[in-house]
């Protein structure tokens, strides 16, 4: 049988002590040490037995400082050149905790607006409000990572607040205006894209995503937690799958099934060369009806191709069931319409040879 991990009489009473001292506080665990492992704790304040619980029940030696009215500048990196920066430029951190990569800087207070460190290159992220959680002292991750005090004594020592930052750092000021309903969905699509980018957990950018949906969204008590930790789990999964569009700096994919149909033609090149053009346009959004226009793509700088040789190329792409005319042409309104196609399957020859098996009825 598997020996769990005991919580130890430090730990408990680091728990125990700032808990009393009125901090919310969360069990985590996890494969990543991190991830809180009770539904539920952003909503509501969890007692010491609602902590302690679940972390022995997992074997956890780990736990979470809510930061309802507390901020933490949470430093990627150990560098006492960038604390230095930091205190010099938003006060002295009366509470330091070392954190296995870097440091966490405490401050009271919760900002009323969004401060965005990591936008102007430096390796901080600031964590504050409810929804937001750093690793309390004394905790200890599966992986052997430790939180330990640096200066100061976390529920005994008096939290400075945040010095005002200067105005360029300010990305949401007090009282701007809040994203509409009708338009909320879209705006955390996008505040998840984006912090898919820069993120080192899940965890943590579904923190970012809950702080947004709570501080820049109209109406916020109606967009569930359920709603938040969807966007979050499919902004991370484009990530895992090397999927975020970051316009020119990004990787478009080309079938290898495509590649194969592609192979059985004559001109092979011209038809992989107007087929990765339209892959790297459209791959992204295969239901996207477009033109084909070989005179606007060669004055595009797009394609080099003659007019015969970008027709017959069209003509190979369309039987090799890469892509499919979808609208007629109409005088003076449009001309043909395309969309591409998936790759259909494959009929197995041998081992190493394969032919491709256009889709039928099309």
């Amino acid at each position: 049988m598997k020996q769990r991990k005991r919580v130890s009489d430090e730990l408990a009473d680091q728990i125990a002590f700032l808990s009393r001292k009125g901090f919310s506080l969360l069990p985590v665990g996890g494969a990543s040490g991190k991830a809180p492992i009770t539904k539920g704790w952003a909503d509501r304040r969890l007692t010491l037995s609602q902590v302690m619980g679940p972390m022995v029940g997992v074997g956890s030696t780990a736990y979470g400082v809510r930061l309802d009215a507390v901020t933490v500048l949470d430093c990627d990196v150990y560098d006492q050149s960038l604390l230095d920066r930091l205190q010099n430029r938003f006060g002295w951190s009366t509470v330091t905790v070392k954190s296995p990569r870097g440091a966490h800087l405490y401050y009271g207070g919760k900002l009323p607006y969004r401060l965005n460190l990591k936008s102007e290159g430096l390796p901080v992220d600031v964590k504050t409000g409810p929804n937001e959680y750093v690793l309390g002292p004394t905790s200890v991750r599966a992986d052997g990572g430790k939180y330990s005090q640096l200066a100061g004594y976390l529920g005994e020592t008096r939290l400075d607040p945040l010095e005002q930052p200067d105005q360029v750092s300010r990305t949401a000021p007090q009282g701007h205006p809040k994203v509409p309903m009708g338009q909320r969905h879209e705006f955390l699509l996008s505040r998840a894209l984006m912090y898919a980018r820069s993120v080192d957990t899940l965890e943590e950018l579904n923190g970012n995503l809950e702080w947004d949906r709570t501080e820049e969204c109209s109406s916020p008590e109606t967009i569930t937690i359920k709603e938040v930790e969807g966007i979050s789990s499919w902004a991370w999964k484009l990530r895992l799958e090397n999927r975020l569009f970051e316009r020119k700096n990004s990787v478009f994919e080309i079938n290898r099934l495509a590649m194969a149909a592609l192979r059985q033609y004559r001109n092979f090149a011209e038809a992989l060369a107007l087929y990765t053009c339209l892959c790297e346009a459209h791959g992204h959004r295969p239901e996207t009806v477009f033109r084909l226009n070989g005179v606007a793509m060669r004055g595009a700088g797009l394609l080099n191709l003659s007019e015969r040789k970008f027709l017959a190329a069209r003509r190979t792409l369309e039987n090799a069931g890469l892509i499919q005319q979808v609208q007629s042409h109409r005088a003076a309104k449009h001309g043909k319409g395309f969309c591409l196609l998936a790759p259909q399957r494959l009929i197995a020859r041998s081992e190493n040879n394969c032919a491709y098996l256009p889709a039928r009825g099309l």
